[in-house]
């Protein structure tokens, strides 16, 4: 599903860094789409705590095929420690909420 520049689509490309969940390409905030983690055909919720941003080819790749929740949490992880290797505080917190977020759904706790 194509975006529209909401202010939640435009947090979250902040959070990623501009760059596609799946593929890690960056990709300008129009060419991205939002993809369900849990695909909605799965019951996945429509809101944004189950969404990430993706490009085009992966989203339609992926289809309504389920995120591998390990691939989720380590793409999580990564970010948070290229954030706090950058030392920028913003970075870091936006990246500490996405490895939270990843790791909700398994129960784990930072």
């Amino acid at each position: 599903m194509k975006l529209t520049e909401s202010g939640k689509a435009k947090q979250q490309y902040a959070v990623q860094g501009g760059r596609c969940f799946w593929c890690r390409a960056t990709f300008p905030l129009a060419d991205m789409t939002r993809d369900h983690v849990i695909p909605r055909g799965w019951g996945g919720d429509p809101d944004w705590s189950n969404i990430v941003l993706s490009c085009e080819p992966c989203n339609t790749e992926r289809g309504q095929r389920l995120a591998d929740r390990e691939a989720v949490i380590e793409k999580a992880d990564d970010d948070f420690a290229a954030a706090w290797a950058s030392g920028d505080d913003a970075r870091i917190r936006a990246a500490l909420i996405e490895l939270q977020t990843a790791l909700e759904p398994t129960g784990a706790m930072l």
